[in-house]
């Protein structure tokens, strides 16, 4: 049952995925150059984008049978004087689900609001005993991204040249939650998801209706596949990875739900609950994450 729990990257994707866009259907205006703050105002009060901070969880199935669940906070962060968003996600799979596979996972990222972009990501990704901790942090000026992993006792370090157009998971959200999309438009773009580079294309399907957390919402229906870059590529074709993704139909668009194929049958993330929260005292900081 819990091969489904174990489609890394897709898992981790879908948390991130969820980590950025879920907040836009609660408040926020289109992003990416439609209403962004100016990069030299670090005062919060000076932010033309309000920041739905809240708590938001999200079920995970597997062919409609309860397996993980996932929750969100969102939290404004101010390292000297600069703001930034703070997304911290974490997953962790059923009591249930834990006797065949165990799984915990927390994704914490720190976007700049003036350009959308991720400085820092940091993922801690277990499955049963094996633990692995990786960081990516971003120099978009130096067109570099340097990643760590922590795993088994070792750290490796490696420096990533991001090829002209590469995004990280978070900006391609972002991006995507500002598009003016209709059935019939088609992307292609690529994307850093911790180490590994994918190639990203997706299309808009159709227009269709979901449910929501009791809720009918109008959905454009789009089915991104992932193709991973190989440094050294095999004979065989690549293995392509395919999520659904149905966003809402209205500006901003945001992510309704969601739903990746398995070995059998598949995983599929919904929203369920949305709650407001009172600020952190000790909320986490760039520099000690």
């Amino acid at each position: 049952m819990l091969y489904l729990l174990r489609t890394s990257p897709r898992v981790r994707l879908l948390i991130i995925l969820l980590c950025v866009l879920a907040p836009l259907a609660f408040g926020a205006p289109s992003l990416a150059g439609k209403s962004v703050p100016d990069e030299n105002s670090p005062a919060l009060e000076e932010f033309r984008i309000p920041i739905p901070k809240g708590k938001y969880t999200y079920r995970f199935s597997w062919n409609g049978i309860p397996s993980a669940e996932s929750e969100l906070f969102v939290t404004v962060e101010n390292e000297e004087k600069q703001p930034y968003y703070c997304f911290s996600a974490s997953a962790r799979t059923s009591k249930f689900a834990d006797l065949f596979w165990k799984m915990r996972a927390n994704v914490t990222a720190f976007v700049d609001p003036a350009t959308g972009r991720t400085l820092k990501m940091k993922v801690y990704d277990q499955q049963n005993k094996k633990v692995k901790t990786t960081e990516t942090i971003f120099n978009y000026n130096s067109s570099e991204a340097y990643y760590t992993r922590w795993k088994q006792g070792e750290m490796k370090q490696k420096t990533i040249q991001l090829e002209t157009g590469t995004v990280d998971p978070v900006s391609f959200c972002l991006s995507l939650s500002s598009q003016e999309l209709q059935v019939g438009d088609s992307r292609r773009l690529l994307v850093l998801v911790q180490d590994d580079p994918y190639e990203v294309s997706y299309t808009v399907e159709k227009r269709e209706p979901v449910n929501v957390a009791g809720y009918q919402m109008d959905a454009l229906r789009i089915q991104p596949q992932f193709v991973k870059i190989e440094d050294k590529p095999e004979r065989k074709p690549p293995k392509i990875k395919v999520m659904t993704l149905w966003i809402s139909e209205s500006e901003p668009h945001i992510p309704l739900k969601m739903q990746s194929k398995t070995f059998i049958g598949h995983v599929t993330a919904e929203l369920v609950n949305v709650e407001p929260i009172a600020p952190a005292a000790d909320s986490p900081k760039l520099s000690k994450i």
